[in-house]
């Protein structure tokens, strides 16, 4: 049994490439579970139009961080009996009133013995256009720009100190289908 973490900031198609990832292998892919953060943060928060994650203040925040990491340690020790590989879709971090929050800390990583890394992350050369339809401008691509590095410092830091491959996949919006299948053979070299 793996468990795979695949990670990186929305701008990036993470989960659409996943979700087409996984669509197109699973002919080919061992049986696996999935989990989505998402998912589990809703049940404690509500997202704002902008994205933004509806919590006021830092006492909220600390609270969030430990209500979505007991409900997650749930939810994959559930999963863990199935003995299945176990993907997890999620962030390092989220977007909130007050700022950013961690999620996720090195005590998640080496607990549940984390296999891979998976980190998507947006190529940075783009035109003005693409910049403005992805983005909504300069300063969104800027935003977005600075958490997709802050989210990969913590990817590296994580990998080395629980000793999961990292595995970096760039987004080239002019091919998805590669970036799909980047993202598919991702999965087989981490999941066998």
């Amino acid at each position: 049994m793996k468990m795979i973490f695949v990670s990186g900031v929305a701008e990036s198609g993470k989960d659409t490439l996943l979700d087409l990832a996984l669509r197109g292998s699973k002919k080919f892919l061992p049986p696996y579970e999935r989990v989505n953060l998402d998912e589990i943060l809703e049940e404690f928060v509500e997202r704002s139009d902008d994205g933004v994650w509806d919590v006021p203040n830092i006492d909220e925040c600390k609270r969030l961080q430990k209500n979505l990491y007991q409900r997650l340690e749930e939810i994959l020790i559930e999963k863990m009996r199935l003995e299945r590989n176990i993907i997890v879709n999620g962030y390092f971090e989220v977007k909130t009133k007050p700022g950013y929050v961690p999620l996720l800390d090195e005590r998640f990583f080496q607990k549940f013995r984390i296999d891979a890394i998976i980190f998507v992350s947006f190529k940075e050369e783009m035109s003005e256009i693409t910049k403005t339809k992805v983005f909504g401008g300069s300063k969104g691509f800027e935003e977005a720009k600075r958490r997709q590095d802050m989210n990969r410092s913590l990817a590296v830091e994580y990998s080395g100190l629980s000793g999961a491959l990292l595995k970096i996949i760039e987004v080239d919006l002019e091919d998805v289908k590669k970036t799909v299948k980047d993202m598919i053979d991702a999965l087989g070299v981490c999941m066998r």
